[in-house]
């Protein structure tokens, strides 16, 4: 079975992003479920009302309370309603996009495997959240997980909260993170969302947003390194949708190291 979980927020996105979302999923298999879960108390009533505590990791979680059972040869693909909106989703990345979510989805189904799948990112050297390691991290605006991933972390995608309010908090616009998150990962969030120089990469958000969003969003991207970081300590597999990337991890097999 293939589930879709589309995480609704914003009154101007979500019901193009669900229609997209949707159309995505029956290409891959026509009786995909779609599971629409709403961390905002506006939209419509009919979606599973979600906890924004983590953002879309706490909605997220709460939709993934819906399924009674997830069997190893299940694939979730989980997304938010800015999925089209701030990343870019033309025909041709949507083709890229449905063609490696189904390999990766009739992959797993076939034999599975701990799998993560979507657009990844990285460091210089290797990062590691909670002790765990990783090369790279996919983006959580929209990815795939098997079955046996989401098995294996407890059928939740959150860190546990006290671990979560343990690993960073805010003192004076500095971020203070506990010595299980690694050091090139603590100057790569202090620098996307306190940024010292417009010559690099931040948060498109960094210099409109308060602090106290700043610390729920630095949550959320621990949050968002620490999956790809526990699937690659599972001797798991990232798979990319970059077409490019894609074509290096023929030669590379995985990129976890």
């Amino acid at each position: 079975m293939l589930y879709g979980i589309m995480l609704a927020y914003y009154e101007d996105y979500h019901e193009s992003a669900i229609r997209e979302f949707d159309i995505l999923l029956k290409k891959i298999d026509s009786n995909s479920k779609l599971i629409i879960v709403s961390n905002n108390e506006s939209l419509n009533s009919k979606y599973i009302l979600g906890d924004n505590k983590n953002w879309e990791f706490s909605g997220w979680d709460k939709a993934l309370e819906e399924i009674s059972s997830i069997k190893d040869t299940d694939s979730v693909i989980f997304a938010n309603d800015t999925f089209m909106y701030n990343n870019p989703y033309g025909k041709l990345k949507a083709f890229f996009i449905e063609k490696v979510f189904k390999y990766t989805y009739l992959k797993n189904h076939s034999k599975p495997q701990v799998t993560l799948a979507g657009s990844t990112s990285g460091l210089e050297s290797k990062y590691s959240i909670c002790n765990l390691q990783a090369d790279y991290w996919v983006s959580t605006y929209l990815f795939l997980i098997s079955g046996k991933l989401i098995n294996k972390l407890g059928k939740k995608l959150s860190i546990d909260q006290d671990t979560l309010d343990k690993l960073v908090i805010l003192e004076n616009k500095k971020f203070i993170f506990d010595d299980s998150v690694s050091l090139n990962m603590q100057e790569h969030l202090q620098e996307w969302l306190y940024p010292q120089s417009e010559s690099k990469s931040s948060w498109y958000k960094a210099n409109e947003v308060s602090d106290e969003v700043k610390i729920k969003k630095v949550k959320t991207i621990l949050n968002e390194k620490y999956l790809s970081a526990f699937c690659c300590s599972n001797n798991g597999e990232i798979i990319d949708i970059n077409p490019r990337k894609l074509f290096f991890r023929i030669f590379n097999k995985s990129y976890c190291a």
